[in-house]
């Protein structure tokens, strides 16, 4: 069972970070959200909209869910975006600490690619730190912000040590 643990941890980071990011977010500057960029998305806000549907894409994916068509409207704010990244995640979260090691490791077909649902959700999981990080790359070349806060798995790690009084695994 030490790999249901893994995915149950690092899902439970991915609620964290993303929940880090948000709040963050939620305090800074609101007038350079929709600024646009030469990053993949466009904007910070874009960024966001794009790890919400990638988030909720690939639970549909490892969880054997219907497809819902892709979405192709400008991001809305960033209350909404953030609101739907973090829904998302704890779905995730959810849906990982219900499913049994033997679901985690069953192979599964996307695309041609035949991997475990555990190896689906480390790309999803990992795809989000990247995108955290550009995140917070974006911002700082668009405006000199303070306090941004360190979405490492080890401050997870140490923040879920200290805050609950036992290791994490």
């Amino acid at each position: 069972m030490y790999l249901k643990k893994i995915i149950v941890s690092y899902s439970d980071y991915n609620h964290w970070a993303n929940g880090r990011i948000s709040r963050w977010l939620a305090l800074t500057g609101r007038n350079i959200f929709h600024t646009e960029t030469t990053a993949s998305f466009r904007s910070i806000a874009g960024t966001l909209q794009h790890m919400a549907d990638a988030q909720r894409h690939w639970l549909r994916i490892i969880a054997g869910l219907e497809m819902e068509p892709p979405r192709d409207v400008p991001p809305p704010d960033v209350d909404t975006i953030t609101a739907d990244l973090l829904s998302g995640s704890a779905c995730v979260l959810d849906w990982v600490q219900g499913i049994s090691e033997a679901t985690a490791v069953e192979t599964i077909d996307h695309d041609g690619i035949q991997a475990s649902r555990y190896d689906f959700l480390m790309h999803m999981i990992n795809h989000n730190t990247y995108h955290r990080g550009q995140i917070i790359s974006l911002y700082r070349q668009l405006t000199r912000p303070r306090d941004i806060p360190s979405t490492d798995y080890d401050t997870y790690l140490w923040e879920k040590q200290n805050a609950g009084g036992g290791a994490v695994l």
